[in-house]
């Protein structure tokens, strides 16, 4: 048990845990947000967080989020300010229309706003 912060016990829960895992592994303040609205949306966690898709050897992208599902699984990006930048834009295009080539739905996210309509079809 630890201390909650209203001073009350609580007991860390598997899901719990895995936010706080997947709150480690995010990359930015944004991205840190984002994972918080899917938890307090109610919403399901991503199954990973940073995870390299690879065709066959070479790597495509690391998502920011992702979400294993039978046939279709979930990329999701989460796109802070650096991505309005031409030749990041560009860069994003092409991995994310390879991603899609593959099989990939391939959900980008650049305002905390949408998560709740975003995560309703997830």
């Amino acid at each position: 048990a630890q201390e909650g912060q209203r001073g009350g016990t609580y007991y860390e829960t598997e899901d719990e845990s895995e936010f706080e895992e997947l709150l480690n592994a995010c990359d930015s303040s944004f991205e840190r947000e984002v994972l918080h609205a899917i938890r307090d949306g109610g919403f399901e966690l991503p199954d990973e967080a940073q995870h390299t898709i690879y065709d066959g050897d070479e790597p495509v992208a690391k998502p920011d989020f992702f979400y294993h599902r039978e046939g279709t699984p979930i990329a999701v990006f989460v796109d802070g300010p650096v991505h309005k930048k031409d030749y990041v834009k560009k860069d994003d295009e092409q991995k994310r229309n390879r991603l899609k080539r593959m099989g990939y739905r391939v959900v980008p996210i650049d305002d905390i706003s949408q998560v709740p309509e975003v995560w309703e079809t997830i």
